[in-house]
């Protein structure tokens, strides 16, 4: 089984309740995950600390964020 910061673990790690994932690759060769969360407010603030393992993350944000009041 595929290990690591992503999918449920990574979605529970951020305080959201759900995430979609996709996995590529077979077993013994390299993995990529995807997954998929949706924060429809943004995040509050600093994102918290991911321990590290060997992988890379990739983060895509495909709406513009939020505007933020300066007053």
């Amino acid at each position: 089984m595929l290990q690591g910061m992503f999918g449920k673990r990574l979605a529970e790690h951020f305080s959201l309740l759900e995430s979609s994932s996709l996995v590529f690759g077979s077993k013994g060769n390299s993995q990529v995950a995807l997954t998929r969360m949706r924060m429809p407010n943004g995040f509050p603030g600093p994102t918290p600390h991911i321990p590290p393992e060997k992988a890379f993350s990739i983060s895509v944000q495909t709406t513009p964020p939020p505007s933020r009041s300066s007053h």
